[in-house]
Parts: structure tokens; C-alpha cells; sequence
């Protein structure tokens, strides 16, 4: 699990710097066409589900705030 959260707070410190240089929006397609994780999600255990989770839900608050832009096709 440990190993599996070090990932996730790179990943997360990653997407900051991405959302924060305004570059986010081809990160945002890559997580997107993530369709091997997408089905891998529900036989993953529910501690590492969360760590996906905090990517997601990063990507989403940013392109609510309108920090990450995304055409409407994406």
C-alpha cells in the first residue's frame, strides 16, 4: 500500500504543477483513455481504489474551477 500511495502523491504533485502551469488538459485526455484501469477499478482493492480516486477528483475540481480546460467532445 505504501508503494501504491508514493505514486499517487507523485502523480498528484505531477497534476498540480500541470493545472498550475495551465497545461492540464492533455493530462486530462491521457486519464481519460485510461480504459485498462477504468476496468480494472472494481477488482482492485477498496485502499487502492482511493488512491485513483485523488487523481480523479483532482482533474474534476480543476476543470470545475475552469483551471483545466477540455473541449466538449473530450
Amino acid at each position: 500500500m505504501g508503494e501504491i500511495a508514493q505514486e499517487a502523491d507523485n502523480m498528484q504533485w505531477i497534476v498540480d504543477i500541470l493545472i498550475e502551469k495551465k497545461v492540464g488538459d492533455e493530462f486530462v485526455k491521457l486519464w481519460a483513455d485510461q480504459k485498462e484501469l477504468a476496468v480494472l477499478h472494481s477488482k482492485i482493492p477498496t485502499m487502492y481504489r482511493h488512491e485513483i480516486r485523488r487523481i480523479t477528483t483532482l482533474l474534476c475540481v480543476a476543470i470545475r474551477r475552469g483551471h483545466i480546460l477540455v473541449p466538449k467532445e473530450t
